[in-house]
C-alpha cells in the first residue's frame, strides 16, 4: 500500500490526518521512521509530522539513488515500492 499518496507528501508540506490511516499505513510509517532512526542515529526522531517529512523524504531520496544506479539495486537485498 502507497503511504506517499495519502500522506499528500512534498518536501516542504505535508498534512497527514491519522485518524484516516489504516493499521497498515500507520505499520509502514513507524517502519520508515525505524529504518530512518537506523541511518541516522544521532539524529532525534518522533512520530509527528517533521519526522515523518524527512524519514519519507529520505527514503525517496535513497528509492532515487537506487534507481539510477542499477548496480547498486541488483546487490542489495531492499525491496522497491516503484509504483
Amino acid at each position: 500500500m502507497k503511504i506517499i499518496h495519502l500522506l499528500c507528501y512534498t518536501k516542504t508540506t505535508m498534512k497527514i490526518d491519522f485518524s484516516k490511516l489504516t493499521d497498515e499505513q500507520f505499520e509502514h510509517i513507524i517502519d520508515v521512521l525505524i529504518l530512518y532512526k537506523t541511518f541516522n542515529k544521532g539524529k532525534d526522531v518522533y512520530l509527528n509530522e517533521k519526522s515523518i517529512k524527512e524519514a519519507f523524504y529520505f527514503m525517496e531520496s535513497i528509492k532515487g539513488m537506487l534507481k539510477s544506479n542499477p548496480n547498486i539495486e541488483s546487490k542489495s537485498n531492499i525491496e522497491l515500492d516503484t509504483d
